[in-house]
């Protein structure tokens, strides 16, 4: 059915409010198309501009999608477009999706290695500073637009800090316990910023662990960093054993729970020998069962002859 270009854009319009965007951004390319044709080159512009902001939709986690969405509405300049009941300038709501691209590419970056996680927590860091700069307080538009969410450039800034410094602490924890609990310290200021308050008291948890110290009850060995450095275990102390370490400067088990603080060093090694043993053990169960078994097919062989 042959539909003129204005019709077609209202149409479009039609079917933003609706909430249908992937009807709409149909409708703005076709008649982005359309104005081409007709050599009515401003107008198809913006309805490809339009389309392309309307595919920030269904873009995921695809950043590329929204580097197009921006390179599509920069070429407005300061048009003023109409996004929900918000008039906004092409530029500005360029720079905003160019923003959340970066976002979600920094997001997405590798954490493997150390120069992975440093790499990653700069790169947090300096999205973070755009929001900050760029969108300031102002509610991010087109989050409101495809997600309904109200969340503002500065509270965006804040949690991408806080992802920073996590992935900072994660990055010095095996070298510096201390100071990876500081990352983490940080972390839940960012956080409490951020208004996540689960996630502020996470970090600093976290944060706590990573800085409580303690002595290894198998070797004496001081060490920083619960959970990396040395892990708790499960046992039985008795009263003339607790009062033996009661004078020492770091304690070597958990008073209230009864647990004992094992290095990391000495749990690996009593891990690996557990481990030999119950190989061990199992095999010698399993030559056992298998000779039984032998025993008793033979018995039965025989009572069938």
């Amino acid at each position: 059915m042959f539909r003129s270009s204005s019709k077609l854009l209202e149409q479009a319009n039609d079917l933003v409010k609706q909430g249908n965007f992937a009807k709409a951004e149909e409708r703005y390319s076709d008649a982005a198309a359309k104005l081409t044709r007709e050599g009515d080159s401003t107008n198809a512009q913006l309805a490809m501009a339009y389309a392309a902001f309307l595919a920030l939709a269904r873009a995921g986690g695809d950043p590329a999608i929204y580097g197009r969405a921006a390179q599509s509405l920069q070429t407005l300049g300061g048009a003023t477009l109409k996004i929900g009941l918000r008039d906004v300038s092409a530029s500005s709501l360029s720079n905003e999706v160019a923003i959340l691209g970066e976002d979600l590419a920094a997001v997405m970056m590798p954490s493997q290695s150390v120069i992975e996680q440093t790499n990653r927590a700069q790169r947090l860091r300096e999205v973070g500073l755009r929001y900050q700069s760029v969108i300031r307080t102002n509610v991010i538009l087109t989050k409101e637009m495809f997600q309904k969410e109200t969340g503002t450039g500065a509270s965006r800034a804040f949690t991408l800090f806080a992802l920073s410094e996590e992935m900072m602490g994660e990055s010095t924890v095996f070298t510096d316990p201390k100071k990876a609990g500081e990352h983490y310290q940080q972390a839940s200021l960012f956080w409490e910023q951020a208004g996540v308050k689960q996630a502020s008291a996470d970090a600093r948890s976290r944060a706590q662990q990573y800085q409580k110290s303690a002595k290894c009850w198998f070797c004496g060995r001081e060490v920083t960093g619960q959970g990396v450095s040395f892990f708790q275990l499960p046992s039985e102390l008795t009263l003339s054993l607790t009062k033996t370490e009661s004078a020492a400067v770091l304690p070597s088990f958990d008073n209230g729970t009864n647990q004992i603080f094992s290095c990391r060093g000495c749990n690996s090694t009593m891990n690996t020998l557990s481990d030999s043993w119950a190989q061990k053990r199992a095999q010698e169960v399993y030559t056992k069962l298998e000779a039984e078994i032998e025993v008793l097919r033979k018995q039965i062989q025989n009572m069938r002859r």
